[in-house]
């Protein structure tokens, strides 16, 4: 019952028990501890990275308790598979706030290759608050290969899924998208939305520089005098960036 003494038992189950036979010995307690011990359980085992204790985690999201289900949620960060995504995301959608900080940081942390391809075919099927959550979590892994997708949902009828779209592109975008989201600006609606597409395309040319230059000339032509006003301050701040040639 004393936390110090359960705090130390967890530092030991992090660090200094190793072994899959350990993990599911220890997995195996969660059911029979105090929600407040399920949870630093949970968490520990979620630290020592051995995928035998990703059922008992999974099991451990149906609790009664939020602090349970977020720790479990948590613990998926570094436990969970593609097969976790759609559950992650749902959560952070709709969980109660423990649960939504948890699915968020666990959704940015998932290991394995096809995590963003897997990630990117949920944009299809999810609900726009799936798919702001998503788009929120391709931005914080830096999924740079799916930046075309992205900016597919930045078409979306939907207009909070077209704001995480920009936000997601105002951290992956590069050069080579400069003309792809002076469109964006261009077509924008709304005041937040162009003032979203205006910051991702400001990133960009802060990162891209000269290489920007020939696709907001190209895309001033025809400009509305709002998106004018953008590219002219982009294309200054390219040039006061490059320096004078």
């Amino acid at each position: 019952q004393d936390r110090d003494m359960r705090g130390l038992a967890f530092q030991q189950i992090r660090e200094e028990i190793p072994g899959e036979r350990a993990t599911k010995r220890l997995a195996a307690v969660l059911p029979e501890l105090a929600p407040e011990a399920q949870a630093g359980l949970l968490e520990a085992l979620g630290d020592r990275r051995d995928a035998a204790a990703r059922p008992a985690v999974l099991e451990m999201l149906t609790s009664k308790q939020d602090l349970v289900r977020a720790a479990a949620l948590r613990a998926l960060g570094n436990l969970g598979t593609e097969a976790e995504v759609t559950l992650l995301a749902d959560q952070a959608a709709q969980g109660s706030p423990p649960e939504q900080e948890a699915a968020r940081q666990s959704l940015v942390r998932l290991r394995g290759d096809s995590i963003h391809g897997v990630m990117a075919a949920a944009l299809d099927k999810g609900t726009p608050a799936v798919q702001v959550e998503i788009l929120a979590a391709l931005g914080g892994r830096n999924a740079k290969e799916v930046v075309p997708k992205i900016f597919d949902r930045a078409k979306s009828q939907e207009p909070s899924v077209r704001l995480a779209a920009c936000a997601a592109l105002r951290l992956l975008a590069d050069e080579k998208d400069t003309a792809a989201m002076a469109a964006l600006l261009n077509s924008a609606g709304a005041d937040e939305e162009r003032r979203k597409c205006e910051l991702a395309l400001l990133a960009l040319c802060s990162r891209g520089r000269e290489a920007c230059v020939a696709a907001l000339t190209a895309a001033f032509t025809d400009a509305p005098r709002e998106s004018r006003l953008v590219l002219l301050r982009a294309g200054h701040e390219v040039v006061a960036v490059a320096g004078p040639h």
